[in-house]
């Protein structure tokens, strides 16, 4: 049985009425702020979250970067080199409905 969430509930011996919820993944983003004439930071501001799912960290990465006005790189966070770890870069757009566009920079 499930929920709307997409969990799925646990009964019997081991269960106990007990949801379980799919395993959360670590993310780190990389924001390079920007400003008005287009310079862009030489140094990001790095943070690191917990999420669900790759589309929700790319939509929060898009967010970010629509927010402040430049790029902001997203990968796995973990030890492994960084282009074992990248997923994706948004940027700012003012062509796109949502306010930002996503490549994959390589």
């Amino acid at each position: 049985m499930s929920d709307a969430m997409g969990h799925t509930a646990v009964f019997g011996a081991t269960g106990g009425g007990k949801t379980s919820f799919p395993p959360m993944l670590q993310f780190e983003f990389h924001a390079y702020g920007g400003d008005e004439s287009g310079v862009i930071a030489a140094q990001p501001t790095i943070t690191t979250e917990r999420m669900a799912s790759h589309s929700a960290a790319r939509a929060k990465a898009g967010r970010i970067a629509k927010q402040i006005g430049g790029p902001v790189d997203l990968a796995l966070a973990g030890a492994a080199p960084w282009d074992d770890r990248y997923i994706t870069t948004a940027s700012p757009s003012e062509h796109h409905a949502s306010g930002y566009r996503l490549e994959r920079l390589t």
